[in-house]
C-alpha cells in the first residue's frame, strides 16, 4: 500500500513541486507512477513529442494531511522558484 512506504515524501514532493511535465521527468520514481495514477494523485495525457502528467487536488490534499501545510507551501514555493530560475536563464 503506498501510505506506509517511509520512501513516499520524494516522488510525492516531486510531484508537488512540479506540478505538470512529462512523464520521462518522473523516470526515477518509475514505481510510484502507476500508484499515483491508480489513486488519482496525477493525470496522464500525451502530446506530439511524449507522455505528460500533472498533479491532482487529491494529490495536494494529501500531501497537506500527510506532512503539513507549511511542507506543502515550502514545496510550491521551490517549485515555483525553480520555473523562475529556469526562465531567467
Amino acid at each position: 500500500m503506498i501510505i506506509s512506504d517511509p520512501n513516499l515524501k520524494n516522488p510525492l514532493s516531486f510531484i508537488i513541486r512540479n506540478r505538470r511535465g512529462y512523464q520521462s521527468d518522473l523516470k526515477k520514481y518509475d514505481i510510484y507512477i502507476k500508484s499515483f495514477q491508480t489513486v488519482g494523485f496525477i493525470n496522464t495525457g500525451h502530446t506530439l513529442n511524449a507522455d505528460t502528467y500533472s498533479v491532482t487536488n487529491l494529490a495536494d490534499s494529501y500531501y497537506k494531511d500527510l506532512y503539513g501545510r507549511k511542507s506543502y507551501y515550502i514545496q510550491r514555493l521551490r517549485g515555483f522558484f525553480n520555473r523562475l530560475y529556469k526562465a531567467v536563464k
